[in-house]
């Protein structure tokens, strides 16, 4: 591995989740498996960790400036925690089946999940050029 260039890389992915509020496993996990070969459980793993750090400097920067919703990062939770508790399980429960190669099982999900995002971010902009006064929220 290139332990020059990783840091160097990550660096500018955080500029991008920095300045677009997009995450970084999106954007660092396919980096780690594709560019340094790294296995996908690996990855994954290596990501959530770096995530989680990031995500507690920005959870501060947003609480001094004033602009965390405290009710939607509890509703977000409610759903975030449990399900991902669940998805941990479910992979733990195929690791112990034995059956199953994890590392192919997560790079077929990680493909499948980051080809939905980007069509689900196409029509979210096809609907707001197109049809912009039926897609705005009222407040």
């Amino acid at each position: 591995m290139h332990y020059l260039l990783l840091p160097f890389l990550s660096f500018f992915v955080g500029i991008i989740v920095g300045l677009t509020g997009i995450g970084g496993a999106s954007l660092i996990t396919p980096m780690l498996i594709f560019i340094f070969q790294v296995p996908p459980s690996v990855a994954v793993s290596s990501d959530v960790v770096a995530a989680t750090l990031m995500k507690i400097v920005g959870s501060v920067k947003h609480w001094e400036q004033k602009t965390l919703d405290t009710e939607i990062v509890k509703w977000l939770a409610f759903g975030s925690v449990p399900g991902s508790l669940f998805g941990v399980g479910i992979l733990h429960f195929i690791k112990l089946t034995g059956e199953y190669n994890l590392d192919r099982i997560l790079l077929r999900l990680l493909g499948v999940m980051i080809l939905l995002v980007t069509l689900l971010a196409l029509v979210q902009l096809l609907l707001l050029t197109f049809f912009p006064k039926q897609t705005k929220q009222n407040p």
